[in-house]
């Protein structure tokens, strides 16, 4: 399932009205990235945010010239369930909880769970998420929310806006924790 929201809360449809609602815990995962196009040179990064844990993996110029925002957005995906592996709900824990992954790339969660992607780049990095430990096995508790624009907190990480995410965390009453370099070691390895 995947729903669009701008700056507001993940939604899930929950089936018939009839049913009990069971309690769910969900596990909120942001993903963004920016591409500034300067006539000199392209500027670009990615970052992830999970409850006030934070990333961010500035592109290097060459890859920037050659990746597009729709590449970047999607390449965040796996790089938050690398970095954020260890703080995401795993084996028994899966019971009644689920991951929710947001992107502010559009046809970066709806390729995701597509069987069939046209663009071979993006067929690329949905197979890699897919093959990914970390996402395998919480497949079944994953579910895609596009959200866009100031309404994703990692918009601030993907353009690492310290002080903005300080801020951001400061008043929600939460710590604030930058996760160093494992997307970059990641992305490198990859």
């Amino acid at each position: 399932m995947v729903t669009t929201r701008s700056a507001a809360a993940f939604s899930a449809a929950l089936g018939s009205f009839n049913a009990d609602v069971l309690y769910v815990s969900t596990t909120h995962v942001y993903g963004d990235a920016f591409r500034d196009d300067d006539p000199l040179e392209v500027h670009a990064g990615i970052g992830g945010y999970n409850e006030g844990a934070w990333w961010h993996h500035t592109v290097d110029p060459l890859d920037a010239a050659v990746l597009d925002i729709t590449k970047l957005e999607a390449l965040v995906i796996p790089c938050n369930f690398v970095v954020f592996d260890h703080r995401l709900p795993q084996g028994a824990e899966l019971t009644n909880s689920q991951i929710a992954v947001h992107g502010d790339g559009l046809a970066s969660v709806v390729n995701l769970p597509k069987s069939r992607v046209p663009n071979s780049e993006m067929r690329i990095v949905r197979d890699i998420t897919l093959d990914l430990p970390q996402f395998k096995s919480r497949q079944d508790s994953i579910v895609v929310a596009h959200t866009y624009g100031l309404g994703n907190p990692a918009d601030a990480p993907s353009r690492n806006l310290q002080s903005d995410i300080i801020d951001s965390c400061r008043a929600l009453g939460i710590r604030s924790r930058y996760m160093p370099t494992v997307a970059r070691q990641w992305l490198m390895t990859s």
